[in-house]
């Protein structure tokens, strides 16, 4: 699950975004927070970015994760899994 969130986000973020603010040479580090619930969606996302349209761009981009096939279980019944996911990239 992890690579596959992974991979969307390296496939679907538009880092250039970052060139076009004129941010600041070096890392660029957002944390996101979200919930994939009982049936696999994508809830309650959270994001800390540098700047609103990184944020943006962040929130575009989970949205856009496909719904889970499976959700989380414990003890065999489905259950609501919170995932943190820092997206860091260098903007040179």
């Amino acid at each position: 699950m992890s690579t596959g969130i992974s991979n969307h986000v390296v496939k679907n973020f538009n880092i250039k975004i970052a060139k076009r603010l004129g941010l600041a040479n070096g890392k660029i580090r957002i944390n996101t927070i979200f919930k994939v619930d009982k049936e696999g969606n994508i809830k309650d996302i959270r994001v800390k970015a540098s700047h609103p349209k990184l944020k943006k761009e962040t929130f575009r981009v989970l949205k856009l994760i496909p719904k889970m096939k499976k959700s989380g279980y414990q003890k065999d019944k489905p259950i609501i899994i919170s995932y943190s996911l820092p997206i860091i990239f260098n903007n040179r």
